[in-house]
């Protein structure tokens, strides 16, 4: 039994971080733990997973986590103890953060690397997440015709401690290690990736074997700076919040709806979940072929879209990932726009609509952006609903308050018996969100009875509260839930 071993994380976080594990770990969100995830972090539970060691090696057991536990791609099933071998790339929630289980003497600085195509004398250098497909704005290009196997995103490549994590993204042919396909998987100097199996090979180098090639110049399509990064660099430090996203189940009779909402100051939307806020994936139903259906849907970028707080108002910033369009007009990549009251907006190639409303105060002057903040910034919230989805898949960006009620004037619009137009609000105050009474409708809390006029409760995972014959369930949420396939 290995008594150094450790947790390295390469996404999410704790990216960086090395955690012994000792004879027992616990992983989640419970401050009391030994791994400690912020409390905002998408999809992790409060108990999520532990660690053990045994006298043959360690074991991992999923603590009946919301989110799911991985290890090299597999789920676990809930409360049977897996082992967990050296090199093991775990997975927590099931488009969470990554890490390594390994020695803790090898989760450390190691070579600078390089991922080399031996057929064509191509070098591209392993130093930040590494997009790799046909697609023109991936780090690094295949091509489009020799390289058919590879899908237009195929797969990312993380540096991980001198080595490389390398996650499928969902590609149609695989990504393959050593004859077997891979959904995670740690490789190192001299290991061969081949993406579909007999698709193109990438081969991991340490960096200052053999002479490398001239590199790529950067797509004329994507921005000199990441996008993501210029966002958060404009959009300063944001309000702390307890957790930054829940889902609301609404059920009433047969109706079922699911309303999800996060509370930033920017959010990310994109088709990878280790990077953005909102996984947005579309599989057409009517199609000329199933090679339509792939390419259209691979038309969603890794990193897409952004909706950022500005002073103004709310702004749309394309991320170079893939075409998008916004009334009608395509941007260019990295290009911002304001978002008006109603916003039509087009991901990818046309396959997945949102239409979205921005709820504001506009005599309000423009000040820096803050969540939660009565009387300083005009906008309230933003709704993103799903063209021709339906309420099931509802998205808001809460940066103040939003209603509840049955009128189209409601941000969450709930058209159920005994729901009043304007019935109850969700709203931002002191890092909490609450909910409140709006009118004479009644809302009650399971536990806590009735709401009285000019009193809230605060919302967490696991309340319950209900609007005339509407219950709804808050629930925790990750980006995983945000893909209705």
């Amino acid at each position: 039994m290995s008594t150094d071993s450790g947790l390295g994380f390469v996404t999410g976080p704790l990216a960086g971080r090395v955690f012994p594990v000792g004879r027992r770990a616990a992983i989640g969100r419970d401050p009391a733990g030994d791994v400690v995830f912020p409390p905002e972090t998408d999809g992790i539970s409060t108990r999520h997973a532990q660690l053990t060691a045994d006298p043959s090696g360690h074991t991992i057991v999923d603590l009946a986590s919301r989110g799911g536990t991985f290890v090299d791609g597999r789920r676990l099933p809930p409360h049977e103890p897996v082992r967990v071998n050296a090199g093991a790339v775990v997975r927590f929630g099931a488009s969470g953060p990554l890490a390594v289980f390994d020695a803790a003497s090898r989760l450390r600085a190691g070579p600078r690397l390089v991922l080399a195509r031996d057929d064509a004398g191509a070098r591209w250098p392993l130093e930040r997440p590494t997009l790799i497909g046909r697609d023109a704005d991936c780090d690094v290009v295949l091509d489009g015709a020799r390289d058919a196997q590879a899908s237009a995103r195929h797969a990312m490549a993380f540096p991980a401690f001198g080595r490389a994590l390398v996650s499928d993204l969902g590609s149609a042919n695989g990504t393959w290690l050593e004859g077997r396909r891979v959904a995670d998987a740690l490789v190192g100097p001299g290991d061969v990736v081949r993406l579909g199996s007999d698709g193109p090979a990438l081969r991991v180098v340490a960096e200052g074997g053999g002479t490398p090639a001239p590199q790529r110049r950067p797509s004329s399509k994507v921005p000199a700076a990441r996008a993501s990064e210029r966002l958060a660099a404009a959009a300063g430090p944001a309000s702390s919040v307890r957790f930054e996203a829940f889902r609301l189940d609404v059920s009433s009779g047969g109706a079922r709806g699911r309303v999800h909402v996060l509370v930033k100051t920017e959010v990310q939307l994109g088709g990878f979940g280790a990077l953005n806020d909102i996984v947005l994936r579309c599989f057409p139903r009517e199609l000329e072929s199933d090679k339509d259906a792939l390419e259209r849907s691979e038309s969603i970028g890794v990193e897409h879209l952004a909706l950022r707080l500005t002073p103004k108002g709310v702004a749309l910033c394309d991320l170079g990932g893939g075409p998008t369009k916004v009334n009608g007009r395509r941007l260019a990549a990295g290009e911002e726009v304001e978002l008006d009251a109603l916003t039509d907006v087009w991901v990818g190639d046309d396959v997945l609509g949102l239409g979205a409303r921005l709820f504001s105060h506009p005599r309000l002057p423009p000040t820096p952006p803050a969540l939660g903040q009565e009387h300083k910034h005009p906008v309230e919230c933003v709704v993103l609903e799903r063209k021709g989805d339906g309420a099931d898949h509802l998205y808001v960006q809460l940066v103040r308050q939003a209603s509840l009620g049955a009128s189209d004037d409601a941000a969450i619009r709930l058209p159920l018996p005994g729901v009043a137009p304007q019935h109850a609000l969700l709203f931002v105050k002191q890092g909490r969100v609450w909910l409140s009474q709006l009118g004479e409708a009644p809302v009650a809390v399971l536990g806590a009875g009735a709401l009285r006029p000019g009193t809230a409760a605060p919302l967490e995972p696991g309340v319950r509260f209900f609007l005339g014959a509407a219950t709804v369930e808050v629930a925790e949420s990750s980006p995983a839930d945000f893909d209705p396939v």
